[in-house]
């Protein structure tokens, strides 16, 4: 691990490969969770935030895919029974529409060093790393990975 990495890492936890992937996969569960409450609760105002959204590109004879979290914006309307969908950007259409949750991976950078991989929470998002320390609390019981979870994580940051 390079020393430049490491001097922006405020918290890390190092596990294998198949951990980091489960538990990315929990912590972007939880954050889908959070994106379909916000929805819920803005749904009045005929706008949506998509909260998955998957492209695959060809790269010659290589596939890249990419995953985006509660990034496009969408305005629904109703034609009779018919929902029909507009999208209307990446930003947030109505300044008078709450923020939606910050997606926690966007605060996680991933170094690997071998056969270990570590999640580093990234010191420049410090005001948010309690926020990303409560997904990884709830994350990491929940992705079935060995260790109490307040052994391994920190109460506080």
């Amino acid at each position: 691990m390079s020393s430049d990495t490491t001097t922006f890492c405020i918290y890390k936890i190092c596990l294998d490969t198949h951990q980091v992937y489960r538990l990315l996969s929990t912590i972007a569960a939880l954050y889908r969770e959070k994106l379909y409450e916000y929805n819920s609760m803005i749904k009045d105002t005929g706008y949506y935030l998509k909260p998955f959204h998957i492209v695959t590109k060809k790269y010659g004879n290589k596939i890249k895919t990419y995953y985006y979290y509660g990034r496009y914006w969408y305005r629904l309307s109703a034609q009779g029974s018919r929902l029909k969908w507009y999208y209307v950007g990446s930003r947030k259409p109505l300044q008078n529409l709450p923020d939606p949750p910050i997606n926690p991976l966007i605060l996680i950078k991933i170094v690997s060093s071998g056969d270990e991989n570590c999640l580093c929470l990234l010191e420049y998002h410090k005001g948010d790393l309690e926020m990303v320390l409560g997904y990884l609390k709830r994350a990491l019981p929940l992705s079935e990975i060995d260790g109490d979870p307040s052994k391994v994580l920190p109460i506080s940051l």
